[in-house]
């Protein structure tokens, strides 16, 4: 989904692209949303323009919204069918809110089933595990005590030669 909209970002407003790391931050989603191409945001002030973003997203400074604001005067995007690139982007950002949702009431459900478990809890405090794959790990395990040693999950999981 990431890659779909960064094509999309990319021959309709590229220096936007360049401008945030992450295609799915808030700032850009507001701005697919409102303003997805740059001509659109060439149509307004500036003022106005900084002020729809940083109410939308307090978090936004003032200078990082006029300097969108700027990029979006001197875009080298490409101008035409706006109509069929509109509706492609307004597809994108449904089927990644949609994603999103999904996901929030997945880790709910998730954390109702599991959350209260010791285990689930250990493996949360290691970093760059989440709750998907903390369960994951005890879906596939199932009681870590029935271990008496980590070598014995190695070779449950086949790692061991």
């Amino acid at each position: 989904m990431r890659c779909r909209l960064r094509g999309v970002v990319g021959y309709t407003f590229p220096e936007l692209e360049r401008y945030f790391k992450d295609i799915t931050a808030k700032s850009m989603i507001l701005i697919l949303e409102n303003f997805p191409f740059p001509q659109k945001i060439r149509e307004m002030r500036k003022q106005k323009f900084t002020f729809f973003l940083i109410k939308r997203n307090p978090r936004l400074s003032w200078k990082r919204a006029e300097e969108i604001y700027e990029l979006a005067q001197d875009s080298v995007g490409i101008v035409g069918e706006e109509d069929i690139v509109s509706l492609e982007i307004k597809l994108l950002l449904r089927e990644f809110k949609s994603i999103n949702e999904n996901r929030a009431w997945i880790n709910s459900k998730v954390g109702a089933i599991v959350g209260d478990r010791e285990d689930y809890q250990l493996l949360l405090s290691i970093p760059g595990i989440g709750s998907i794959t903390a369960a994951s790990v005890i879906t596939e395990i199932g009681d870590i005590s029935n271990f008496s040693s980590g070598r014995q999950i190695i070779k449950l999981a086949g790692l061991d030669l």
